[in-house]
């Protein structure tokens, strides 16, 4: 969950979106792409709550986060936009790695984890520890590839479109 004042590599991935959205919706506020949630990126995350029908808390929880995410990957999809929205090059991500693609990793995982018990727990860092590594293993097991613990990009699709199916089959 991430609120006014805090700091990190994920708070400009929600910038990012953001901004995407804002191209393509016009928000009303342009949040600075700074990583620090201010003023702006609190009244940008209320206005874009509201507009989905979320709770207009100004908090980006675990829900609001995925929505952004998913708003902004269509208008990238569909426009094919500058901002990259998870780093081509950031992968692969393993132990080790930090950043902001390893922030929307987790919350991938932690997203899944609502739907697998089992998966171990997932960090709440910008860094891809044992624990992360642990949770990639699990999946990759259930998708019956080499258990490495790496994410490329071909595994980060394929744990999105898990998540996606997952949603429609437990509606």
């Amino acid at each position: 969950m991430y609120k006014q004042s805090d700091t990190a590599a994920a708070i400009r991935r929600i910038q990012d979106y953001l901004f995407e959205i804002h191209l393509h919706e016009g928000l009303s506020y342009i949040a600075p792409r700074d990583g620090i949630y201010g003023n702006t990126t609190r009244d940008a995350v209320r206005e874009f709550q509201e507009r989905t029908s979320l709770p207009m808390t100004g908090i980006v929880d675990l829900e609001t986060f995925e929505t952004l995410r998913e708003t902004a990957l269509k208008y990238c999809t569909e426009n094919a936009c500058k901002t990259h929205l998870y780093s081509q090059q950031g992968f692969p991500l393993r132990s080790g790695s930090r950043g902001a693609d390893v922030d929307v990793l987790h919350a991938l995982l932690r997203s899944i984890s609502e739907y697998e018990r089992d998966l171990p727990p997932i960090p709440r860092t910008s860094y891809y520890s044992e624990e992360t590594a642990a949770a990639v293993r699990y999946m990759q097991n259930i998708f019956q590839i080499d258990e490495d613990g790496i994410v490329d990009a071909m595994l980060f699709d394929r744990l999105e479109n898990d998540l996606a199916a997952r949603r429609v089959l437990y509606k």
